[in-house]
């Protein structure tokens, strides 16, 4: 970074959260109050000097081990050989002042109003704590957080982060106590129906218990603790489920009842058909046959009916063969006739031949069987017809019932009757219908699947738990930390918001710990570099130590060992002081001597001189000389009132006459100074003209801004916008400057009132809007 001319320094602020903010030079002296830490690194000394104000935070001041890092890094061009650290108005703050050429009545002045003002803000504070107090016992919670917020802004104004923290802490505890006492009363209305709920559940009052569960459900519109709503909710989906249970057992229960029952019919009519066969009873055997077959059918045991039609088959065999035993009975007892001779016993074609007849009476019995075989097969389609709607009852029953996995399985049984028999074209519907069921039973499988993954989230919650408290029992802080992060994401799954923020504060303490425990490191480090550097008698490296260590201290809150170290720090100052007193003295005897003898060789040139003059000159030009003299004396006593007062021109006038008079007062070698001193005060003088020719304050239009744009709070953020920007953007470094002129114009006493410190501003702003359009 290229130095500035003007200002042979670099001056930032340390922010609360560790950073670091460049600030103008120019504007440097209305940052040292008494809450700011200032860095200010000098480019001709290299020296870094961290100025500290008296009420400065503990949290800030365990921030400034991180400055020089944070300078290094935005200068990569500069070199620190040494640092120091100057607290309050002492001494030390005088000497640094001069430095920065800042008067120390201007300094103190300033730190005097940001008091009045710290004051009068904190006595603020205070009463809106009193009034914070008085409304806890009516725990009226939306005025105690508009108040709570009132205090954070007033102390966000005066920087102090202990009182920001606290009421936004105090906030968030109110917005959970408020959260809290909602959810109690949900909670309240919700136990009023568990009771009623639980009476109905246990006796398996499915439809009450879930018009319980639908008013519950209304309650917990309003809950935002998502664990206790999904808990309901999993309440709700078990009672579906345990319905179904219930609804499938009694199903079950009524089937194998029913079972059992044609079963022993099935048994009993085995019999029938076994006495049957044995007594030759072909047409009982068979009407037996038929009736365990349509047992069978209804029972859905189709694997079985096989068996029964070849039995069946076999009766219909013994039927049609005892039917043409008995046709062939009845020819054998025919009356028997006289042989006629066959020349006399032709049979004319009017006379019908006994086979003709028996042949007839044979084919008539066949047609009798086949007639019987068609009135069988009707008799199975009324069967089909009759199961085929019996299974479309149960059908309608399963899906009320959301039983969709037994509703598949009849699906399968109302297929296999439609293929073999005459409802075939309804094959596709059942398929479709069939489909349904299984997508239902899909949703209602991905249903249990998501409470099984919940059961599952929970059980990973408790198990982290008992693996956090091992890690803070054991000191593992980066595991602490993981764990922690872990939970967060499976509260976060849960969708239980309000038990994160407990987690995130376990995790910083977490980190806190990491924190102290680097800290300690670091404290054993430079312990052991302060005592090497005091034994190799480094002074310098071993008051640098001190000074972190007791930074490090105050983080640590180990203040018991401060005295310790500020004894060793003041035994080493001493030691220096003295060796430094020394050198100091060694110094000024060698100098002291060179001075003395310049001025013996001065004053031999100037004796020469004078007696030479003496004998060149007249006793007229004496005289003269003597005017001279006294002329120059007068000029040059001038001279400071000049750049005190800022009389630029009288000044020019004086160096002018005084540049004339130096030759003639064999003071040649002071010619140099007094025209550098002309030129300076030509280039103010130039400077203050342009600044004037300008007029920036009277010529700005305020029209031209909004509202928002005037508003006096953002003045700061602009005045440090303009000061960040590159030189190579002035287009921009100009519009903000004008706004910020803008603003002081539209009210210029409140900005005064608003800003005591910035009474300046206005010229030195017109100032540097001048300087920009110059070049």
């Amino acid at each position: 970074m290229a130095q500035n001319v003007e200002y042979p320094y670099l001056s930032y602020r340390l922010l609360p959260d560790g950073s670091i903010f460049q600030v103008d030079p120019g504007e440097i002296s209305s940052y040292f109050i008494n809450i700011n830490i200032i860095a200010i690194y000098f480019y001709d000394q290299k020296r870094l000097y961290i100025w500290i104000g008296e009420r400065v935070s503990r949290e800030l001041q365990n921030q400034i081990p991180h400055i020089e890092r944070q300078i290094l890094e935005r200068n990569p061009d500069i070199t620190i050989l040494r640092h120091f650290t100057v607290e309050g108005v002492k001494y030390e703050t005088e000497e640094f002042l001069r430095s920065m050429h800042i008067p120390l009545e201007e300094f103190k002045q300033n730190l005097a109003h940001w008091d009045t003002f710290q004051k009068a803000t904190t006595e603020k504070i205070n009463n809106l704590k009193i009034s914070l107090e008085e409304l806890k016992i009516s725990n009226e919670f939306g005025k105690m957080k508009e108040i709570a917020n009132q205090i954070i802004n007033l102390a966000e104004k005066i920087s102090n982060d202990q009182i920001v923290q606290e009421h936004e802490t105090l906030i968030s505890s109110l917005i959970d106590q408020e959260e809290g006492e909602k959810e109690a009363h949900i909670k309240q209305s919700v136990e009023g129906y568990t009771q009623t709920f639980n009476s109905f559940y246990q006796n398996h009052e499915f439809q009450k218990a879930k018009e319980v569960l639908d008013k519950i459900s209304k309650i917990l519109e309003d809950s935002e603790d998502r664990g206790f709503v999904r808990k309901w909710k999993y309440f709700y989906i078990k009672l579906q489920q345990d319905e179904e249970l219930h609804l499938a057992s009694l199903k079950k229960k009524e089937q194998a009842d029913k079972e059992e029952t044609q079963n022993a019919l099935i048994l009993e009519i085995k019999e029938k058909i076994d006495a049957a066969w044995n007594d030759s009873q072909w047409q009982k055997g068979y009407d037996h046959t038929v009736q365990i077959i349509k047992i069978l059918k209804n029972m859905g045991k189709f694997e079985e009916i096989g068996k029964f039609n070849k039995l069946k088959f076999g009766f219909e065999e013994k039927i049609e063969a005892s039917l043409e035993k008995e046709e062939i009975s009845t020819e054998e007892n025919a009356p028997i006739q006289e042989e006629v001779p066959i020349e006399e016993e032709i049979p004319t074609e009017e006379d019908t031949p006994i086979e003709e007849e028996i042949f007839a009476e044979k084919e008539n019995s066949i047609e009798d069987v086949e007639q019987i075989q068609e009135d069988v097969e009707d008799n199975q389609i009324n069967e089909y017809d009759n199961l085929f709607d019996d299974f479309v009852k149960q059908v309608e029953d399963l899906n009320k019932q959301r039983n969709y996995s037994a509703a598949v399985e009849i699906c399968n049984k109302i297929l296999e009757i439609l293929h073999l028999s005459s409802h075939s074209s309804e094959i596709e519907i059942w398929e479709s219908q069939k489909n349904e069921f299984f997508q239902k039973l899909e949703v209602m499988l991905k249903q249990r699947a998501e409470i099984e993954e919940i059961e599952k989230l929970e059980k990973c919650h408790d198990d982290l738990l008992i693996t956090i408290a091992s890690d803070e029992k054991n000191a593992s802080w980066n595991y602490g930390i993981g764990h922690c992060r872990e939970i967060l994401v499976v509260l976060n799954n849960l969708g239980r918001e309000p038990e994160k923020r407990q987690w995130l504060r376990k995790q910083e303490y977490f980190e806190q710990k990491i924190q102290h425990q680097i800290l300690e490191e670091k404290y054993k480090e430079l312990s052991n570099n302060s005592e090497t550097s005091q034994k190799a008698g480094h002074w310098d490296s071993a008051l640098e130590s001190i000074d972190e260590i007791l930074l490090i201290l105050s983080s640590l809150n180990r203040e018991s060992e401060r005295d310790d170290w500020e004894s060793q720090k003041k035994s080493i100052m001493e030691k220096r002081e003295i060796l430094a007193q020394e050198a100091l003295e060694e110094k000024l005897k060698e100098e002291k001597l060179k001075e003395e003898k310049l001025k013996e060789e001065k004053l031999k040139e100037e004796k020469l001189k004078e007696e030479k003059l003496k004998e060149d000159q007249s006793p007229m030009q004496l005289d003269t000389q003597n005017l001279l003299y006294i002329e120059y004396s007068k000029l040059k006593d001038s001279i400071s009132e000049v750049q005190k007062n800022q009389y630029w021109s009288d000044g020019i006038k004086n160096c002018i006459r005084i540049v004339d008079i130096l030759p003639q007062i064999g003071k040649n070698d002071e010619i140099p100074h007094y025209k550098t001193l002309k030129d300076e005060f030509e280039q103010e003088l130039h400077e203050e003209t342009t600044a004037q020719d300008y007029s920036y304050f009277d010529k700005v239009d305020i029209e031209q801004y909004s509202s928002d744009e005037m508003n006096l709070k953002k003045y700061p953020e602009l005045l440090r916008q303009a000061n960040t920007i590159e030189s190579s953007q002035k287009k921009e470094s100009k519009e903000i400057l004008l706004r910020c002129l803008a603003i002081i114009k539209s009210d210029e006493e409140q900005f005064i009132q608003s800003y005591p410190k910035r009474k300046m501003d206005r010229k030195t702003l017109e100032k540097r809007l001048a300087r920009i359009a110059k070049s």
